[in-house]
């Protein structure tokens, strides 16, 4: 009995000490995503430099893949030879990341991740679509905003800071971009970000 005892306790113990870690990573994340948003927003403008997004996708999704076969799911990706804009490499890395980091965390079991690049003479667009529980579309105007769980329950399993899509929102409009975000509830998600080809003015 005694012995029982002290096994309960010591799992009681582990069990704790593993939310209370899980806790403190949330926060470490959470203070990490508010510094880079509130530094985000006191810029006005980027320093471009030619920026090579089908090289940037595709070792972004060597990275993202592997972490996908740990949940069993298989990414597809689809991009020209060579797509190039003027931008921030390292803010355009962040942006994707977030994304891509989002298509793992909220899929599925057995489910899938596609990537699409493609390319006008106006501008070009890269396009992931996912399998997710997906989002209804009464909630789909608020993904951008800052501290937005739209699928709570998940956000906190996963350690999400509810920063994640501002920050790519943030990222997108420094380069004069658009970014759009699409769901059908119980099947995908799908977000299409939209970027110049060509630098133009910040006003």
């Amino acid at each position: 009995m005694f012995i029982s005892k002290i096994y309960v306790i010591k799992s009681v113990i582990k069990e704790n000490l593993f939310q209370l870690n899980n806790h403190v990573l949330r926060m470490e994340r959470l203070v990490k995503d508010l510094l880079n948003l509130s530094s985000l927003e006191t810029i006005t403008g980027i320093d471009p430099k030619p920026v090579n997004i089908t090289e940037l996708m595709s070792s972004l999704a060597a990275d993202y893949r592997l972490l996908g076969k740990a949940q069993n799911v298989q990414m597809g990706i689809h991009l020209p030879s060579e797509l190039i804009i003027q931008g921030d490499a390292d803010k355009l890395t962040r942006a994707f990341s977030n994304i891509l980091d989002n298509a793992i965390k909220y899929n599925m079991d057995g489910g899938w991740i596609e990537v699409v690049g493609d390319q006008s003479d106006i501008d070009l667009t890269i396009t992931v679509t996912n399998t997710r529980p997906g989002v209804a579309e009464a909630e789909i105007d608020k993904v951008f905003e800052q501290f937005c769980r739209v699928e709570q329950s998940r956000s906190l399993q996963h350690g999400g800071s509810g920063l994640g899509l501002a920050i790519v929102k943030r990222i997108v409009e420094l380069h004069n971009g658009k970014i759009k975000f699409e769901s059908k509830p119980g099947a995908w998600t799908r977000v299409t970000v939209s970027l110049p080809r060509r630098r133009q003015t910040t006003s």
